[in-house]
């Protein structure tokens, strides 16, 4: 989801909407890989 006070529009911009979408997959990925890391550094049995 994408709500800015400026209005944008994708289709006038479509190089800035991939970039976007890139931008937004990286972090998904970082942050899911930082949890797993999380994850596996604690002992087991506490969550």
């Amino acid at each position: 989801m994408h709500a800015s006070y400026l209005h944008t529009h994708w289709a006038g911009y479509p190089h800035l909407a991939a970039r976007f979408a890139e931008a937004v997959h990286a972090f998904a990925h970082a942050a899911a890989w930082a949890d797993a890391r999380t994850a596996a550094a604690q002992p087991q049995g506490m969550s």
